[in-house]
């Protein structure tokens, strides 16, 4: 019912982090993290216009796409935008039957700049995604549904690489993001269940230079407040304000043969729960306050240059959400 809320073709590249690393992207990520990587915000100036427009179809599902992403660049301001837009018809299974209610269309758009000096760069972005989708259902009989999600989300970015201190460099990251979510019966047009998510992010994280020429790292807090809420027929939870606040830091111990990583976050989560009849069941209002720490170490020798020796120990909680 809840399908991913980006589209393929924004990623300029896609990395596999594991280990140590994955606490600066939180504690849930104890088992690794798939960072996407995108260029909303660019972190180059082009010379002049460029990029490309991509066109498709699928003939299983009837499917078109089209997509756009271009870049443009003047002095020291860069400019980046993209737009995707992607429809298709019920598809057909390996047998060759028709899966009923398996249609799609997907519309999103992002526009960024950046201020690109010597010493860093700031810049702010903004990006809409709409997906409308059936869920598949075996026979005519079955009431179809459809999903009807949209997502905007606003980021601003500040960074620098040229402090020539203690402190190598500093990103201030800041972020907004509304999430709606409506579960929609095709024949009446009714709205059943509706979920919404609105969300706050604030990271500061400063490198050090290098100590003893080989020990580098990040030390950094962060802050996140969201506001959760459902209603309708299948709101089976309250609604929920959350509230988390950690620090964090992540060093790193590199020789030419032997790397060793280390990494720890401490973090508060709250939890605010207002009173509220659900499925016919009455939640009384309640917060929650969750204190936990998590840690990892990691350890890679290399043997050759094409054979390595690596493992990771880590030990993490996470803070229960109401669902």
């Amino acid at each position: 019912d809840h399908a991913v809320s980006a589209d393929g073709n924004t990623p300029e590249k896609i990395e596999i982090l594991r280990g140590p690393a994955s606490l600066l992207y939180g504690s849930n990520a104890i088992g690794g993290v798939v960072n996407i990587i995108t260029e909303e915000i660019p972190d180059y100036i082009p010379n002049g216009i460029h990029g490309e427009i991509n066109s498709g179809s699928s003939s299983v599902n009837k499917e078109y796409n089209i997509s756009s992403d271009l870049h443009f660049g003047i002095d020291k301001f860069s400019f980046h935008t993209n737009y995707f837009n992607r429809g298709s018809k019920n598809y057909f299974d390996g047998n060759g039957s028709e899966v009923l209610n398996s249609d799609q269309f997907t519309r999103g758009y992002q526009f960024g700049f950046a201020f690109i000096p010597s010493y860093g760069r700031s810049g702010i972005s903004f990006k809409n995604y709409y997906n409308s989708y059936g869920i598949p259902i075996a026979d005519n009989e079955e009431e179809p549904v459809k999903i009807n999600m949209k997502k905007k989300e606003y980021r601003f970015l500040v960074e620098s690489n040229k402090i020539n201190n203690l402190i190598n460099d500093f990103s201030l990251k800041v972020g907004y993001q509304n999430y709606e979510h409506q579960e929609v019966i095709r024949t009446t047009g009714e709205i059943g269940t509706s979920f919404g998510l609105k969300s706050y992010s604030f990271d500061l994280s400063f490198k050090h230079k290098p100590v003893f020429n080989n020990i580098n790292g990040v030390i950094g807090i962060w802050y996140q407040k969201q506001n959760y809420n459902v209603t309708g027929e299948e709101a089976f939870t309250p609604n929920a304000d959350y509230e988390g606040l950690a620090a964090y830091i992540y060093e790193q111990v590199k020789s030419e043969k032997i790397n060793f990583q280390f990494g720890a976050r401490i973090e508060n989560n709250k939890v605010f729960i207002p009173a509220s009849t659900n499925s016919d069941t009455y939640f009384p209002a309640d917060d929650k306050n969750y204190l936990s720490f998590s840690g990892s170490l990691g350890f890679s020798f290399n043997l050759t240059d094409d054979i390595s020796l690596f493992s990771n120990i880590a030990n993490a909680f996470r803070a229960p959400s109401i669902e």
